[in-house]
């Protein structure tokens, strides 16, 4: 080896030590991802532009607005300062009305936050929910307290400081808004401080935030602005607490801690919510193609956000080396040799050249590391070579997660009117199409309603309908069903009703002889399907059911042998929640049906 490939080779490895013990640093927490830097010294000769995967930041950022040369000249000005704090109360739901600015700080990104509001409470003990980000510990152990990891978010309530990251980094884990406010109770007795960095909770459900929760007076909330609009490099975090808790933050953070120019484009960005809609839409149409990728390759998925996924492989490190060498940078974890964390590529090369590098990392060096499962035709012959697919994995870790895609689904009445982005209902429909059905018939009809008549002829079906059901109710039982709000048609943005075709001739009749309802039934199969695969996605669908089939059906000028199955509404939310709509109005609560055994 000459002189110059030793000491180039001396500097790799030196650099690549540098990182596994930044790694380390804090026993199993998480460092960070994003320095190329480091990426070019590990892997010499990789094609340029490099592919930052490393990440959890939006790759796409929001676009900036032209600035005044003033923004950048002058000291921030404090009416700038004040406007922000407004548009980012709302925008994360501070508490109170009149007074809910007071609970909100502004900051040059949360990094600087963490050891301030760490020393809110005296030198003490502090617990971290782990694995997650280095920095939380660090903080703490910079603001006095002596740090302890735990797995468990109960146990967080037995410390003076308790740290969680919510949504979490690196596995997406959630915990729920009940359950931390059931710490912070605990911890207020003792004179404790929950510290919650939903740093990711632009792409979770807004009702898991403990934001509106921090009036509580121990509990501060960190939010991120660089990650989900993608402007890392602005600087600019927030944090939510009591007021006066809010005001040692600032005075500690002293004047003009943010910039002027992110005091302008964070009001603009905090407030521009049809790109907010749309981004959180085309971010998880992102993710579910991120999956695809690296589920086809034999991956297994443990976690993550629709900004990052987690894996988990027997071949992690050769597979980090691979990308690397290709001029991908993905993040790994030393104390989680088999982890990787993948974000989301910015645009179609950067894609392709991720579906290449994994592509031949499967075929020449993955297929002896990799788990697969045999497929093969009941025709096969002994000298028909085996056709191999991914084995499908799914850990305690993804059930848990589609347990609460199920609890989260709802039946949504109250719609934002901003419209979905070009494209995702008919991706929704695509999906639907997985649902299973009767003979392989797939008998479902899908029929997207645009045009403004046949809407409002819809509406005037509904309204007529529902006056007969709440004519037909008993007196105690009217009272109740006229103040439920029973349908969105007026605000959701789009429409589509389900049939069920029932002669059509895919399947060949099979398993309908006894039972031709199955038609029907597999009809309602697409329709769960398509509710989950929007819910995935941050879209709420409401079925429309106080309808007469007759009409619909003349409406929307179908084929007299489809069977109407249901009229859907399709947008985002106005708020999200675990409870359906009808229990939390005192109309019916859910409950488990006895169980026979025979």
């Amino acid at each position: 080896m000459s002189a110059y490939k030793a000491a180039s080779e001396a500097r790799r490895r030196a650099v690549e030590l540098a990182i596994e013990s930044v790694d380390r640093d804090i026993g199993h927490d998480i460092g960070h991802g994003g320095d190329l830097g480091a990426a070019r010294i590990l892997f010499p000769g990789a094609p340029e532009p490099f592919v930052d995967l490393s990440t959890g930041i939006n790759p796409n950022p929001y676009p900036v607005p032209p600035l005044s040369g003033d923004v950048f000249a002058r000291l921030p000005d404090s009416a700038a300062l004040a406007n922000l704090i407004a548009v980012a109360a709302a925008a994360y739901g501070a508490p109170g009305n009149e007074n809910r600015t007071a609970h909100i700080v502004p900051a040059p990104g949360t990094q600087i936050l963490l050891p301030l509001i760490a020393s809110l409470v005296p030198p003490g003990r502090a617990a971290v929910l782990s694995p997650t980000y280095a920095e939380h510990a660090r903080a703490a152990r910079l603001a006095g307290h002596h740090v302890v990891e735990v797995d468990e978010a109960g146990a967080l309530a037995e410390f003076d400081l308790a740290i969680v990251t919510n949504p979490n980094n690196p596995d997406g884990r959630i915990i729920a808004k009940e359950d931390l406010a059931a710490v912070a109770a605990k911890l207020a007795s003792r004179g404790g401080l929950l510290l919650v960095d939903e740093a990711f909770m632009d792409v979770a459900p807004p009702a898991a935030s403990l934001a509106g929760e921090v009036g509580r007076g121990n509990v501060a909330v960190l939010r991120s602005f660089g990650k989900f609009f993608g402007l890392a490099g602005l600087r600019l975090g927030f944090a939510l607490t009591a007021p006066h808790l809010a005001e040692r933050i600032a005075a500690r953070l002293g004047p003009w801690a943010v910039s002027g120019a992110a005091l302008a484009v964070g009001a603009q960005a905090l407030a521009d919510q049809a790109w907010i809609a749309a981004t959180r839409a085309r971010l998880a149409q992102a993710a579910n193609r991120l999956d695809g990728i690296l589920t086809a390759s034999g991956l297994d998925i443990v976690g993550g956000t629709t900004l990052f996924r987690l894996v988990r492989s027997q071949a992690a490190d050769a597979l980090f080396h691979h990308l690397g060498r290709a001029g991908i940078f993905v993040r790994r974890f030393a104390d989680q040799q088999q982890w990787l964390r993948f974000g989301l590529p910015a645009a179609e090369p950067d894609w392709r050249r991720l579906e290449q590098a994994i592509d031949d990392f499967t075929g020449n060096v993955a297929a002896a590391v990799m788990p697969r499962t045999r497929i093969a035709s009941v025709t096969e012959s002994a000298t028909t070579p085996a056709v191999t697919f991914p084995a499908a994995s799914f850990d305690a870790a993804f059930r848990a997660r589609l347990r609460d895609l199920l609890a989260w689904r709802r039946d949504v009445r109250r719609f934002l009117r901003d419209p979905l982005p070009d494209g995702v209902l008919e991706q929704l429909v695509e999906c639907a199409c997985l649902a299973p059905s009767v003979g392989l018939s797939q008998p479902w009809r899908f029929v997207i309603v645009d045009d403004p008549a046949r809407r409002a002829a819809i509406r005037d079906n509904f309204a007529a309908c529902n006056a007969q059901a709440l004519a037909a109710q008993a007196p105690e039982r009217a009272r109740l069903y006229a103040t439920l709000k029973l349908a969105g048609l007026e605000e959701a943005p789009a429409h589509f009703a389900v049939f069920a075709d029932r002669s059509t001739e895919q399947g060949h009749g099979l398993g309908r002889h006894t039972m031709p309802e199955m038609i029907d039934y597999s009809a309602v199969t697409a329709v769960h399907t398509i509710w989950l695969a929007a819910r995935a996605q941050g879209i709420g669908m409401g079925w429309v059911s106080i309808l007469d089939p007759k009409a619909v059906a003349a409406t929307l000028g179908v084929p007299e042998d489809w069977k109407f199955i249901g009229y859907f509404c399709l947008g985002y939310p106005q708020a999200d929640d675990k409870v359906p709509e009808l229990e939390r109005a005192g109309w019916e609560a859910r409950r488990l049906p006895p169980l026979l055994r025979r």
